[in-house]
């Protein structure tokens, strides 16, 4: 339990106890903590840092955090090492403050070394089911520690309030001339006068590792920080990860970290400082606060041992006989035609949707996801439901879905871990930009909604689209949907520049006709119900009284399987393309490829790791079916 409490001191007995230093040398503190939390006890014992329980717990102690890289800032630099007076050497590695006075920077007294901040922002669109067993961890967590810390963090000695930048600001000041400031002496600004908000995380280094020209220097780049409160732009839960090895983790990443929790009240004295006009404004200071936000807004978090979460069927538990995968098939299959009113082609092009995840990128288009278009004809039941409005409360009225659009969102939340639903309006399209994009004063992204974690459902409401004009955000907008759409990716703008980020999001657009993206979706259905369709509270109520959690299991166990095509089935396909064509001379690359991706997800959905001719057939069946749809009178053109 002390190595919960007190990490730093088992980091500073390993330092000690270290052999000869070797550059990048964890001095054996993450096989450490490996065998320490193999142990299920004893990582039960480690809290669970969210926005409910940062303020319960205490200042330097181990903790585990799970969220999404929102942004990466370049690799800053730190003093690694230090000598003390005695000459014995010290190590500040994971940690912003130590229990001892830094000396003056003497030539040879201290080690500059490097780390590499990531902002870590909560999972955005993750579904409530997911959410709900996380946060009671999270509260469970706490009973680790023990009522005096409890009333010490109640008491301010550990506790953060999100508002509370004015208590930590009251922290005592800075040691005198003879010694430096314990925790700031850790950013090499104050060892050697260069900034830790490294160049290499403006827009100027974006453009140099893009090979891009510099950018011209502006009175933007020189301003400060603004008035606004630092770190306004960010949601709640977010924590500054520091990791000291290299370790690969990409953009919008799915991680898990256990490592030191620190506050630096100085943080926050320099906030308020230069929001207050109490301090000259520079450069130098700007884009060192922009990178360290107070510790009230975002805890910082120094990262022992991180993981990137991967999908994994076996993860989910799922049991693999073949009468198990079966029945969870026909449940599903159930709910989702329940949802779109006995729809039962249109169910099963949905649960396929469910599937689908990008498994290879060519440089124009990423293969393995589906872009459906359900479409609620006019005049028909499907599109009565789909001009109303959503009954569900919403903060603001260009956030509205329509009734069927909520209800699909509601039925793929249920089923997914995560999901977004956007109402594609002319009001919401152009209230705020949808990519990410940097803001060259605090020297982060700001996220956008298609700013996304891997195997999130998009649902795109074209239902509430009305007569409007696009301005210069909705048609970037639109433009934006339609890349990722079809090349899975999203621009990243850099003000300058932009930067294209992989994105595995699948697609379902729901459109009253011919969808305003009718070139990037693949895949056009007209909506047949034979029985009313339900509305969103209908689908919530239904989820809450099913038995969906094996479902789940079966989705994300067929979702993740592998998949292979044999030598025979190659010889049949190809048999198949050319008889196809001789039939139809519209059928071309893209339509093979598209009909290659359904019997995949088709067999899959069975719990089929490979393709057969049985499951080939049955993919023909329902295009034809699907074409007969396209091709009845008054019927949406593909």
């Amino acid at each position: 339990m002390e190595a919960v409490r007190q990490p730093l001191s088992l980091v500073r007995e390993l330092y000690a106890a270290r052999g000869a230093p070797a550059d990048g040398d964890d001095f054996g503190v993450k096989d450490r903590f490996s065998e320490l939390l193999a142990d299920p006890a004893m990582a039960a014992q480690v809290p669970v840092l969210t926005e409910d329980t940062a303020d319960l717990l205490p200042n330097q102690c181990l903790v585990r955090f799970r969220g999404m890289v929102g942004d990466m800032l370049n690799p800053e630099y730190y003093v690694g090492e230090l000598q003390r007076a005695d000459g014995t050497w010290a190590t500040a590695k994971y940690a912003d403050q130590l229990d001892e006075a830094v000396p003056r920077q003497d030539a040879g007294s201290t080690r500059i070394a490097e780390r590499r901040p990531l902002l870590l922002v909560p999972v955005p669109a993750e579904s409530a089911w997911a959410v709900a067993p996380r946060a009671e961890a999270a509260r469970a967590s706490l009973t680790g520690i023990t009522g005096s810390e409890a009333a010490a963090a109640s008491a301010g000695a550990g506790k953060r309030q999100r508002d509370a930048g004015a208590r930590e600001a009251a922290a005592p000041a800075p040691a005198g001339p003879a010694e430096e400031d314990v925790s700031m002496s850790m950013m090499v600004s104050d060892a050697t006068g260069q900034t830790t908000a490294d160049d290499g995380d403006s827009a100027a280094a974006r453009a140099r590792q893009a090979g891009g020209p510099p950018p011209a220097a502006g009175p933007q780049e020189a301003s400060s920080a603004g008035a606004a409160a630092p770190g306004a732009d960010l949601p709640g839960g977010c924590c500054m990860a520091y990791v000291y090895d290299d370790q690969e983790v990409k953009l919008n990443d799915v991680v898990e970290v256990v490592g030191v929790l620190s506050r630096v009240p100085e943080l926050a004295a320099a906030h308020m400082r230069q929001q207050e006009g109490g301090q000259p404004s520079s450069m130098l200071l700007d884009d060192i606060l922009a990178s360290h936000l107070p510790t009230s807004k975002a805890p910082r978090l120094h990262a022992i041992l991180l993981s990137v979460e991967r999908e994994s069927g076996a993860a989910a538990g799922m049991p693999l006989a073949a009468a198990d995968v079966a029945q969870a098939r026909t449940r599903t299959l159930g709910f989702l035609s329940q949802v779109l009113g006995g729809d039962n082609l249109a169910a099963e092009y949905l649960l396929l949707q469910l599937l689908g995840r990008v498994h290879h990128r060519t440089a124009e288009s990423a293969v393995g996801t589906l872009a459906l278009n359900l479409v609620a004809e006019p005049n028909s039941p499907a599109a009565a439901a789909a001009q109303q409005l959503s009954a569900q409360p919403v903060q603001q009225a260009q956030q509205q879905l329509s009734a069927l659009g909520a209800a699909l969102a509601a039925a793929l939340a249920a089923l997914a871990p995560r999901c977004l639903a956007l109402p594609l309006s002319v009001g919401a399209l152009n209230a705020r930009p949808w990519w990410p994009r940097r803001d060259q004063n605090s020297q982060r992204l700001v996220s956008g909604p298609l700013q996304l974690a891997a195997n999130t459902q998009l649902v795109l409401d074209e239902a509430v689209l009305a007569a409007g004009t696009l301005n210069e955000v909705g048609l970037r907008n639109l433009g934006a949907l339609h890349t990722l759409v079809t090349r899975q990716r999203v621009g990243y703008d850099f003000e300058y520049f932009s930067l294209d980020q992989p994105a595995d999001a699948p697609v379902t657009v729901l459109s009253l006709g011919r969808s305003l993206l009718k070139d990037a979706v693949g895949l056009a259905l007209p909506l047949r119900p034979t029985a009313p369709l339900a509305d969103a509270a209908a689908v919530q109520a239904a989820a809450t009284s099913a038995d969906l959690p094996p479902l789940r299991a079966y989705l994300a166990a067929a979702r993740s399987a592998d998949f292979a095509i044999g030598p025979d089935m190659e010889a049949f396909l190809q048999q198949e393309l050319a008889g196809a064509r001789q039939k139809n001379r519209d059928i071309n690359e893209r339509t093979f490829h598209t009909w290659m991706n359904l019997a995949r997800l088709l067999a899959l959905s069975h719990g089929e790791a490979a393709l057969t001719r049985e499951r080939w057939q049955a993919m023909r069946a329902m295009e034809e079916a699907r074409a007969a749809r396209l091709a009845a009178p008054h019927a949406v053109r593909a």
